[in-house]
């Protein structure tokens, strides 16, 4: 997953996968800021299995962010409907 923010928006990060939005499973953490115009990369165990993805800032008094891109890879498991990284 690649997501690029704009200024420094994008901090201390959790993102979590789940089929659900109430059994959401921690996928990765990214500390500190991306800069302006920054990029992070969250890389999910494999195999990871969901249908939403959060992201959520954990850390600091700044707690909005204004995402320019969000991009999710995986494939897809026929028998589910879901997609696995």
């Amino acid at each position: 997953m690649t997501m690029v923010f704009a200024a420094k928006r994008l901090h201390d990060i959790d993102v979590k996968v789940g089929n659900s939005t109430r059994r959401m499973r921690m996928c990765g953490h990214v500390s500190g800021d991306t800069g302006l115009g920054g990029r992070m990369a969250v890389f999910c165990p494999t195999p990871t299995v969901g249908r939403y993805v959060q992201i959520q800032i954990v850390k600091g008094a700044s707690n909005y962010m204004s995402p320019a891109e969000v991009v999710v890879w995986g494939e897809r498991e026929r028998e589910r409907g879901t997609f696995r990284s």
